[in-house]
């Protein structure tokens, strides 16, 4: 319990000192009035998420990272200077903090979509706006089928979100599943994977149509936890324990820059793709649990 507390002062104090440090270097930016300073500005801007990795990474360390395990295939294709898709599977809050620690030399710093509430955060949310994460706003399909123009406002802004993404190389990460892994989830879905929720193709098509010129590959990851689904309280406490990471660097497929294919038809080649991704990934966690 003390070690809980004293991480997550720690940890809050880290991110409340790098936000106050991020607005100061909006600010400047904001005023600057020669554009070589403006873009001096924006690397530093972009360098934060880095440094908050970084001293995360100190604070944690190995006492509360626990047994992490990860395989690599096609490490040598990563690079801090090429843009990458990340797909893993999601199971807790923790997935975010230990991608972003076993990424930190290997691709971009990791941006990944969020829940428009989330913007509302103290320092925090109003800090990742400026740090370049999109928000979007989910409806429900009720909302759309009463309003079908909302159905392309989170697609005009994620494509707004891209537009930035271009500019410099970035590692986007995006949740196919769209949440978090229950049991109660699973079954009300009922999708035909043991270990994961159906895929959504719609995030990863928009990214795909969109710079697939630009990226390097896309990193199917898979996260099991083969003592149990921890909390972000849990990985506070030291008591996490163990995690694998299958990484696996895979080719942008084909048809993401393919001439003459329509949104839907994108939606659907997309779809299959992670159809392919999802029952190869819930082979190796059902082999990885069955294991224990």
């Amino acid at each position: 319990m003390l070690l809980g507390i004293l991480m997550a002062a720690g940890l809050g104090l880290n991110l409340g000192t790098l936000c106050l440090y991020l607005y100061a270097l909006v600010f400047l930016r904001f005023i600057a009035p020669v554009p070589a300073w403006r873009r001096a500005l924006g690397a530093r801007i972009d360098a934060v998420i880095d440094h908050a990795v970084d001293v995360n990474r100190w604070l944690m360390n190995k006492r509360l990272l626990g047994e992490v395990e990860v395989t690599w295939q096609g490490k040598e294709r990563l690079s801090r200077d090429k843009w990458f898709l990340l797909i893993p599977n999601h199971q807790s809050w923790v997935d975010i903090i230990l991608l972003q620690n076993l990424m930190r030399e290997h691709v971009p710093a990791l941006k990944f979509f969020n829940k428009q509430v989330l913007i509302w955060l103290p320092l925090v949310g109003l800090a990742m706006h400026f740090l370049g994460f999109p928000y979007l706003k989910r409806y429900s399909r009720e909302q759309i089928a009463r309003r079908p123009k909302l159905k392309q406002v989170d697609q005009a802004r994620m494509r707004r979100a891209i537009e930035i993404f271009e500019k410099r190389p970035t590692g986007i990460m995006i949740f196919a599943e769209g949440t978090r892994f229950t049991a109660e989830k699973h079954a009300r879905q009922a999708p035909p994977y043991r270990h994961l929720l159906n895929p959504r193709s719609g995030g990863v098509a928009t990214v795909l149509g969109r710079l697939g010129g630009r990226l390097e590959a896309v990193l199917d990851v898979t996260i099991v936890y083969p003592d149990g689904k921890p909390g972000f309280w849990d990985l506070l406490c030291g008591r996490m324990g163990a995690a694998k990471f299958d990484v696996r660097v895979l080719p942008v497929p084909g048809f993401a820059a393919a001439d003459g294919l329509d949104e839907d038809a994108l939606r659907q080649a997309t779809q299959d793709w992670l159809a392919e991704i999802w029952q190869a990934r819930d082979a190796r966690i059902h082999a990885v649990m069955e294991a224990r």
